[in-house]
């Protein structure tokens, strides 16, 4: 949920300090939607992610995806994206 890191949550769990369902949490253990999950007692809030558009592009090997300091002839890969595609890339 945006709270932690994985090794971060793990080790809170280990600690105990997470809580599911009013149950202290154990690694693997499974959670639902529905399920309440505490940090310290502190209920984590669940953001919910508006469902929208996926913009997938090819970037070739060599191809700058921001503007370089130095001027070049080839126009950048986020400059060539639809301006509705956001600000936030993540390469795969």
């Amino acid at each position: 949920m945006g709270v932690a890191s994985r090794r971060e949550a793990e080790e809170w769990i280990r600690a105990g300090r997470i809580t599911v369902g009013g149950k202290v949490a154990v690694l693997g253990m499974r959670v639902g939607r529905s399920d309440h999950i505490r940090l310290d007692g502190r209920l984590i809030h669940r953001h919910e992610i508006a469902a929208g558009q996926v913009y997938l592009c090819h970037r070739s090997p060599g191809e700058y995806l921001r503007t370089p300091d130095e001027p070049t002839e080839h126009q950048a890969l986020v400059e060539r994206l639809p301006r509705r595609a956001g600000n936030r890339f993540i390469p795969v």
